[in-house]
């Protein structure tokens, strides 16, 4: 959610990110960074399959995640490096993870919460 914000000052004005179905695809890595105001972050179904890293980090503002199912999933781009960070969202109080999404990561981090 945008509103009177220039490009320039978007760390600081974020307030949320809705990403739907089946976007990301192309990506190998998801990283979600330094936005000061930054409550949610929700991501839709079958998203972001090639990723291997999903890091979530320095999000004061955070208070919610949810991931629906199928997300961050495919096997072909399942790697022994696959890791899912949260680190440094000390507001954070719902954490959602849809089903099979994340099924073929071996590390999770959770830190700073």
């Amino acid at each position: 959610v945008i509103q009177d914000c220039p490009l320039p000052n978007l760390l600081s004005c974020l307030e949320s990110i809705q990403i739907t179905r089946y976007v990301g695809n192309l990506l190998d890595t998801l990283e979600i960074k330094n936005f000061q105001k930054l409550s949610s972050i929700t991501i839709g179904t079958m998203c972001f399959n090639r990723c291997y890293k999903c890091l979530i980090e320095n999000l004061p503002a955070l208070t919610s995640i949810s991931i629906d199912e199928n997300s961050f999933s495919h096997r072909v781009y399942a790697l022994e490096n696959n890791i899912f960070s949260i680190k440094n969202c000390q507001a954070l109080n719902l954490l959602s993870i849809g089903r099979l999404s994340f099924r073929y990561y071996e590390r999770f981090i959770i830190e700073g919460i």
